[in-house]
């Protein structure tokens, strides 16, 4: 996280990377949150996704976050 800082990486993309290295402590403590963690971090990221499209006024007729993981 430490190099995405150096980076200049947006601070939500480190957030959701920092979310992201926290699920194998979930796993192993709370493995019944396991399943909405990863889906809090997935709509985190979608939304963040949506807004930098916004931002760069991007159009994707078929995006691929429409397709269930």
């Amino acid at each position: 996280m430490r190099i995405l800082t150096e980076k200049g990486i947006s601070e939500n993309i480190i957030e959701l990377v920092g979310l992201g290295t926290e699920l194998e402590d979930i796993e192993s403590l709370l493995p019944d949150k396991l399943k909405c963690e990863i889906q809090e971090i997935k709509k985190k990221a979608m939304g963040e996704l949506s807004q930098r499209m916004l931002r760069e006024n991007v159009c994707i007729i078929k995006k691929w976050l429409d397709n269930e993981i």
